[in-house]
């Protein structure tokens, strides 16, 4: 389901982000090629999906409790252009 929105996210620069110690149900992490503070990440934990992302110069972050709903809010953030201008930066 997320492979779309992975392939868009390496289109913008961001490189997955290689966890040794996986700690948690991470979903994917990808960080930017020029700040690794600026990461995307989605996790489950108990069915409830969690999902943050930079927007300007802040790290959000916010719940879900289905995937539907996660991917469609995924998709939008994605295109906003905050988001574009915070990968930029």
């Amino acid at each position: 389901m997320f492979v779309a929105f992975e392939k868009q996210l390496i289109g913008r620069g961001y490189i997955p982000l290689v966890r040794t110690n996986n700690i948690g149900n991470n979903i994917f992490s990808y960080y930017f090629k020029d700040d690794k503070t600026k990461q995307v990440n989605i996790e489950e934990s108990s069915n409830v999906y969690t999902f943050s992302f930079p927007m300007n110069d802040i790290h959000y972050s916010t719940k879900f409790y289905d995937k539907i709903s996660l991917f469609q809010y995924a998709e939008y953030i994605l295109n906003q252009h905050e988001f574009i201008q915070a990968s930029k930066a």
